[in-house]
């Protein structure tokens, strides 16, 4: 018993407290991001600046739909918000449905609700991957091969990261909702795991195997969080210098 709790607050601890964090954090400047750009530009230039952030987000949610069998409706991977029309806000939609007593479809909806964070993240660590891994090497997160610093790259990153964090990084209150419809039987795959886990590892392998994968996990989410921040000031002083 004690083996199970111990078991458990390591998972409930490292696993879904700090990345739940973590991925407020991120949606939250994502959000901010977003607006400072609506309110120096507009929501139509907001699609076309943030247009790469936001066909990942929606195309993060249609990967993941597929990957817990959910039946897709409608795909809009990108939508330009017509000016004359002020209900016209939306930038995307992934309209999916799913069979309420499969629990597999119906855990799906967390994942799939979140999905943008981690399509977004893990897009925002292969393309400083390619252009720029030297930022990756000082932060001692994963690289892989090796580039040569030069202007066009660095602008090239500049203009992806921008990008993503303007449009890909926000979750909606439909994506939120949509999480919590499979919070319940998440929390009920979660605790059977744990006890797997409990049975068949031993605590101090567990932890330390834990730590190690998951050091990688917080990095890169808060290196996407660096870039969002980042992105935050610099349209706040451009803002300021109008």
């Amino acid at each position: 018993m004690n083996n199970y709790l111990f078991f458990l607050e390591q998972v409930g601890e490292y696993v879904i407290l700090i990345p739940a964090l973590l991925g407020t954090c991120l949606s939250l400047t994502g959000r901010q991001a977003k607006l400072r750009v609506v309110e120096l530009w507009g929501p139509r230039l907001q699609a076309l600046i943030g247009g790469i952030g936001v066909i990942i987000h929606e195309l993060s949610h249609l990967i993941v739909a597929v990957i817990f069998g959910h039946h897709i409706n409608h795909v809009t991977l990108l939508h330009i918000p017509n000016p004359r029309d002020p209900s016209d806000t939306g930038l995307g939609v992934v309209n999916h449905a799913w069979n309420n007593h499969n629990w597999y479809q119906k855990m799906g909806n967390f994942f799939i609700g979140i999905a943008p964070l981690l399509g977004c993240t893990l897009v925002l660590w292969a393309i400083t991957n390619w252009l720029c891994p030297f930022l990756l090497v000082d932060l001692a997160l994963p690289t892989y091969g090796s580039a040569p610093v030069s202007w066009w790259r660095l602008l090239l990153w500049l203009f992806l990261t921008f990008n993503i964090s303007v449009g890909g990084f926000d979750l909606s209150g439909a994506d939120f909702h949509n999480s919590l419809m499979g919070v319940g039987t998440l929390i009920i795959v979660i605790l059977f795991i744990t006890l797997a886990l409990a049975i068949t590892m031993n605590p101090e392998a567990f932890h330390t195997q834990l730590i190690a994968t998951m050091k990688t996990v917080y990095l890169i989410m808060a290196f996407s969080l660096a870039c969002n921040l980042g992105w935050i000031g610099l349209l706040a002083i451009v803002k300021h210098c109008r």
